[in-house]
This record gives structure tokens, sequence and C-alpha cells, in this order.
């Protein structure tokens, strides 16, 4: 622990977004007591463990489109693919998604997909048919299967990296505590809140993701302390989880994940 904090009381508190106030799972409000009581005279918090069900999609909805454009430029028309979201436990199956698709559709050329379990790349190659094709990504699921955002050529198109079904390497805890200098809760506002704080949590997983499998991070190197300001009465607790600062919340499919915090206070 921080010496900033050594002359400070102590609440731990387990957090479980099975016991929001309000919210949803993966976005939610807890309310914050202590004895009964809100808890008075807060100085700041730390991060001591995230624990995180392996229950969210490494194909999500919205990331998971693919178009190949058939014909030379002037006379191309463009077939558009949506792999199904969900988890993908292997490339293999991932690919076979990515074929099925494709078969759906009568395309003038026929495609193959494949993937290299040595090098981790996924190939698409035109094994019948005479026109040529781009293949087109216009969306993130690019970053998925290893490609740029476009292919040009003839015959084939390789990815440029390795497959990625272990999806995000970083969640963000974001947070915000309603908190007043005042010691009533009833004169507490939201809009005295400070900035919301935004954590970085590692995710250390295998290289075959486990559908269910329990991700803990335990902050044990460096405890991250997080002054909330003066003597704060803190009340309620927001948590969001995402894969970045900007992007919409983690579908962990009804699975509560669970976060322990420490709040330091001044002496009553």
């Amino acid at each position: 622990m921080s010496t900033l904090y050594q002359s400070y009381k102590t609440t731990a508190v387990f957090v479980s977004s099975g016991a929001r106030t309000s919210g949803v799972i993966e976005n939610f409000n807890y309310q914050l007591v202590s004895g009964g009581s809100d808890l008075r005279n807060v100085v700041g918090w730390s991060l001591i463990q995230v624990i995180i069900p392996r229950t969210y999609y490494n194909v999500t909805v919205g990331v998971q489109r693919f178009n190949i454009i058939e014909g030379p430029p002037g006379f191309q028309t463009t077939f558009f693919f949506i792999v199904p979201a969900g988890f993908y436990t292997t490339a293999a199956q991932l690919v076979t998604a990515m074929q099925t698709q494709i078969n759906l559709q009568a395309t003038a050329n026929t495609y193959s997909v494949t993937y290299d379990p040595i090098s981790g790349i996924l190939t698409i190659t035109r094994t019948a048919g005479v026109q040529p094709f781009e293949v087109q990504f216009p969306d993130a699921f690019n970053s998925v299967v290893g490609f740029p955002t476009l292919s040009t050529g003839q015959v084939l198109y390789s990815g440029v990296s390795p497959v990625n079904i272990n999806g995000p390497n970083t969640m963000f805890i974001e947070s915000r505590i309603i908190a007043s200098s005042m010691p009533s809760r009833t004169t507490a506002v939201e809009a005295n809140s400070p900035s919301p704080i935004v954590v970085a949590v590692p995710l250390q997983t295998g290289q075959t993701p486990v559908l269910g499998e329990r991700i803990v991070y335990a902050n044990n190197q460096n405890v991250m302390q997080k002054l909330i300001g003066s003597n704060m009465c803190c009340l309620d607790f927001k948590l969001r989880f995402s894969n970045s600062f900007s992007s919409p919340d983690v579908n962990l499919n009804g699975e509560n994940w669970e976060i322990h915090l420490v709040f330091y206070q001044s002496p009553e």
C-alpha cells in the first residue's frame, strides 16, 4: 500500500453485477454502504481484483462482415456476407462459418477459405471462375481474421497477421462515484461527481479460449490508488465494462462479473 494512505481507514467492497442497484450486467450502478450508512470522508480508492467470465463473443454483432467484389472496374458486383456472432473456440470453426456464408450466394467464381495452423494465416482463394475479385471488410472484422481493410488482385488473398479469436487483450473498467462533500445523502447530486476514472485491466488468457472460463486480474504489483476528492460522501458506484474507452459495452451474455475495491477514509 502507498504510504500516502497508511494513516487512513480502509473499507473493502466486493461488487457483483448481480447485486446492482440499477442498469445491466455490463453497465450498472451499485449502492455503497458501510454499516448501514453511506461511506463518509472518502479520499481515494483502489482496484484490487477483477473476475471476468469468458462468455463474451469473439465475433460480435457489428464486427462480423466481409464483402467479395467480383468483376473488372466498371462491371463489378458486390456480394455481402455476415458471419454469425458467437464464441468460436478455434480458427477452423471461423473458417467454416466464412465458407458457409460464401456458399450460400451464387457468386460467379467459386471460393475456398483455408487456414494455416502453423502461421495462423487465413486465405481466401478463387478455385473456379475467371472473374477478378477483391475482398473488402466494411467493419473491424478484418482485425479478427488478420486482413487489411481491402485486398485487390486476381486469384487469392492471404491475411497479413494471424487470426485472433482470443478477443481483446485488455478490458476497461469505467467508474464514476456519485459523491458529495456534504455528509448527508439528500444533498448529493451526480453533478458533483468527479470525471469518470478508467482503469485498463489486462487479460491473461490461453491460446485456445474456453467458453465460461473465469479470467482473474489481480492488481498485486502496484495497487492503483485514485483520488476522487477531499472527504467525499460516496453514495453510488457506476461500473462499465468495455474493450476500449470509446467502445460499446462488452456483452457478457447473462453472466455476472465481480470487482474488489478498497476505499480510503480519513478519520471522522
